[in-house]
Order: structure tokens, then sequence, then C-alpha cells
């Protein structure tokens, strides 16, 4: 709306025109002019904090931000550099690199060591005169240009130049800046004889001098990486070489890159105790240790582009889309490698066609504490391994125990104890108990814990008789369902010929068996008339290992 004005004011309709835009401008903007008149922008200025919000980019050519007295960022081609400005040097950069092929990620540190003075081409015997002058260039090694020093035939007005990425496009230096270059007017005056830019300081400019100091924007190219060097001027006077090249000496520094390891590539550590659960304040007994995947299996499958997808608490558990299918099985613990985010050894919960189930999150959890839980739903690529795995840890006791398997549960032996006489368990059924059955009737049915490989010594011992003497009892002891012992007529049992009404008589048999691998060992008593009633007590069974 146009303000009121009264007659004879002395202002014509492009100045009323001007006025109307200052007044009619919404509140807390901040105005732009657009063929002499303000205008909206796409800034404003928060009434209560104060602070400007911008709803577009921000574009710095080629310049610093200050952030505050102490701290700058500026671009660096490549990177972006954190400047300390009380100690005048440049915090270190930090870069990731997601390959777009392999899907692979790895964060990046580069260190700039100390400079080198490269005279890229030696020549300057001849004056070029070309306008613009275009020069290739191509890096060879990873580098950090800080200064560039080109020989100038005669003074030149209005200097500007650009290097160009060949492969983009795009523009990666700008000399004095971007404004400037666009605009083609208020370009750089040199002066003949040397002349230096820096682009790693921003001292103030001496012309006179040939010194030119462009902030702290210092020049990156990756290997390989070519591009363009154009030089603009009113008269180009460039001193190089006859094949159209000038004379151009850098002060370049190679740079040295690190990758910031897995824990797998880490080998020296200067620090002499690594500390776990270190957020632990449970008033019970925790574990944690060390996880070693020793052994490969042939079990293999891989994920090309397939679908991760994350479990659901109380609903669903992990998935993962495999190319192979119906590979692994439940219990087997897993190796992830070559993925992006979901590297780790997991259990398998499942694995039926293609679609890969792990424990975790979701309706059933994971049985051993150090396996991984969870995916992160995302599209990825990796290779799947059925492994074996070696675990030492700390148990709930705070004793050192190890297990080893391909499988879960693991069984963990104490370290310290030696082998003898661990795994020791011991089970009884002291009461009388009787049968008139010709059938064998169980009076110690049990089953072990699971037990890790190795040789094991079993002995029971009991108490038998019969209601009447003459009258006999048959006793057997089966370990996994297979008679420790035989009878002298070919019977895989004891038999007793009771000579006194309720005599009793002790028994007892040792045997020793030998476990492959992990597994539960079922152990039974049992017994059962020859004739009349038959009796047992005291019936115990023993195990431990001895090798």
């Amino acid at each position: 709306m146009t303000g009121f004005r009264p007659p004879g004011s002395g202002l014509s309709s492009t100045q009323e025109d001007a006025v109307d835009s200052i007044v009619n401008n919404p509140d807390g903007n901040v105005p732009k002019t657009v063929g002499g008149v303000f205008v909206e922008s796409s800034t404003n200025e928060n009434a209560t904090s104060k602070e400007w919000v911008f709803n577009k980019s921000i574009e710095v050519p080629q310049a610093s931000i200050k952030i505050s007295d102490p701290l700058s960022i500026s671009e660096a081609t490549l990177v972006t550099i954190t400047r300390d400005l009380i100690q005048s040097k440049n915090i270190v950069s930090v870069g990731c690199a997601i390959d777009d092929v392999t899907g692979s990620g790895k964060i990046e540190v580069e260190h700039v060591p100390s400079f080198q003075q490269v005279v890229a081409q030696p020549d300057f015997s001849v004056t070029l005169t070309s306008n613009p002058l275009v020069v290739p260039l191509l890096a060879t090694l990873e580098n950090q240009t800080d200064r560039v020093t080109v020989k100038i035939a005669s003074a030149m007005t209005n200097f500007r130049a650009i290097i160009r990425d060949n492969l983009t496009g795009l523009v990666i230096k700008y000399i004095p800046n971007k404004e400037i270059v666009d605009k083609g007017v208020g370009g750089l005056n040199l002066p003949a004889g040397d002349v230096i830019f820096h682009f790693n300081d921003d001292s103030d400019d001496v012309p006179l001098s040939g010194l030119f100091y462009l902030g702290f924007t210092p020049l990156r190219q990756r290997a390989g990486q070519a591009g363009t060097l154009t030089f603009f001027a009113d008269s180009v006077a460039i001193l190089g070489a006859a094949f159209g090249i000038p004379y151009l000496e850098n002060y370049i520094s190679f740079l040295e890159e690190t990758t910031v390891p897995f824990i797998n590539d880490v080998t020296n550590l200067a620090d002499p105790y690594t500390r776990l659960n270190n957020e632990t304040t449970s008033l019970s007994g925790v574990t944690g240790g060390v996880v070693v995947n020793y052994l490969a299996t042939s079990d293999t499958d891989t994920v090309n582009v397939g679908q991760f997808t994350a479990g659901i608490a109380g609903v669903s558990n992990p998935t993962v889309t495999t190319v192979t299918g119906g590979v692994f099985s439940q219990g087997d613990f897993v190796q992830f490698n070559g993925t992006v985010f979901n590297d780790g050894i997991c259990e398998v919960e499942s694995h039926v066609l293609n679609d890969l189930t792990i424990r975790g999150v979701g309706t059933v959890n994971v049985v051993e504490g150090f396996t991984a839980s969870d995916f992160i739903t995302t599209e990825d690529s990796g290779t799947i391994t059925k492994v074996n795995i070696s675990v030492i840890r700390s148990g709930t006791s705070g004793d050192w125990e190890t297990g080893k398997g391909s499988v879960t549960p693991l069984s963990f032996s104490t370290i310290g104890a030696g082998i003898f006489g661990t795994e020791f368990e011991e089970f009884s059924s002291l009461p009388q108990s009787s049968t008139t059955s010709g059938s064998f009737q169980s009076k110690l049915p049990v089953t072990t814990a699971t037990k890790p490989a190795g040789k094991y010594r079993i002995s029971f011992t009991a108490q038998v008789t019969n209601k009447k003497k003459e009258k006999g009892t048959d006793l057997e002891f089966k370990v996994d369902g297979v008679a420790q012992h035989t009878h002298s007529n070919g019977g895989d049992y004891l038999f007793h010929n009771i000579k006194e009404d309720n005599g009793w008589v002790s028994e007892s048999i040792t045997t020793y068996t030998t476990l492959g691998s992990p597994a539960t060992i079922a152990l039974d008593i049992r017994y059962r008339k020859d004739e009349d009633e038959a009796r047992i007590s005291d019936a115990r069974i023993d195990i431990w290992r001895v090798s």
C-alpha cells in the first residue's frame, strides 16, 4: 500500500515506489534490492533471539566463516578446515568416504607433512599472451598447495584466474574471488617479476611486492584429478615455455591419509590395559571378555543389495535377504563382513529359503551376551560365514573362563583349576524304591549340563535287595542309552541273587566316555525283579572331566 504524502512533497514516482518498498517490507525480513527497489529476501531476523534465519543455502565463495575470535571455518577445495586462530594452525580434518561400488565405508584422517617447493614447469623463456591463457593440470599424487608463484613479463591489470575440475566442471579455486571472476572487473594488478598467491594465509596483500593472500583456503587435489587453470586479464603477459605452459612454482605437500581402523585393524595400543563394562553399576556379577573368530567353516551365503530389516521389540526379529538361502541352522554363529553398517557376529534363529533371521531384538533373544542383536535397516551387500569362535571372559564370579564352538550355547570352563576334576556334577536318589515289574524301572534318570569336548569319568553306586531270599534283582546303568556292562549270560544288566530275606548288596560301575563336541549326557540307574519284589536305595551318580 502506498503511504499518504501531501502535494508538493518533491518525490518522483520512482522515489515514492522506493520509499513504499521500504515501508511495505515484512517485519523481521532483511531486504534485498532488485532494480534499485527493496524487496523481500529469504533471510529473516528472529524478533526474540535476534538470530538470522536463512531459508535458502548460504554460499561463501572461497572465504572463511568466523565463528568467534578464536575460531574460523574455511573451504580447502575438497574438505572443510577448522582453524585455531589463537595458535594459527589448522585443526585436523576428518573425512568419511563410502564407495559407490562396494558400499564399504571408512573414516579418513589426512595429515599434511612438511611442504616442498616444486617447480612444475621451469622454463620461462617466452612471454605467453593468450587471453585467456588455458593450462592443463594433472595431480599425480594427493596433495595440498598453499602457494603458487608465477613470473609476470610486464605489469598486468584486472588479473583473474580459476581452476576447474574437468570431471565435474566445478570451479575449485578462484583468484582473487568468485565475485570478481564472475563480474570480470575489479581484478588484481600484478607487477612485473615473481608474483606469489598464498592460499593458506589471510595477511594483507602487498601488491607492489607481488604478494597476494587469499585466506585459509588451500588447494587440495586427489591423485589422478585432472583440471584446467585459466588466466584472465586486460592483457596477459606471463612467462613460460614455447609450448604454452607458464612457469609454475608450487609450495606443495603430498598428503598422508590415515584410515581410522576398525577394531580388527588395531595391532598396537599404548595403554597397558583395556577396560570393559565401564558403565556397569550392577550389584550382581556380569560377564565381559574377548571374542576371537578363529576358524571359518565352508557354510557361506551372500547378500547382494539385500534388505536388512531391524527387529521390533516383542514383534519380530532382525532379518536379511540372502542369495543362496537355507544354508545355516538354528544356533549357528555367523559372521557378517563387507557391509556398511551390519558387520558383526550374530546367532541364527532360522534360515528359511532366502530369509535369514537372527536372534536379538524381537521375540527370541540372544543366548550369548557377546553377539550382535540387531540390524540397521538398509539395502546392503556382504558375505555371511558360519564361524568357530573362542571366548575368554570374566565370569559372574570374577574367575576367568574359556569356551569355544560354532553353535550356541557355549560351555565355559574356569581357567587355572586344570582340566582334571572340572565339570563335576553329582546326582542322587537315596530313599528306598521297589517294583514288582519284570520290566526295567528308572530309579535315577538325569541329564547333565552341557559339557565341553573331552573325556569324562562316570560312576554309579546303589544298594539292591529282594523281598525274599533266593530271589533275584536285575540292575543296569546306561549312558546315553547304552548299557555300561554285560551280564555273563549275555544280558546287558547286573544280576544279584539275594541269599537272605532283605539282604542288601552294594553295586557300583565306573566307565569313561568321550565327547567330540559340547553335549549333554543322559544317565539312568534302572532295576527290575527277577522274581517277587525288587528293591533299591542310595542310588548315586557322579561325573567329572579327566582330559
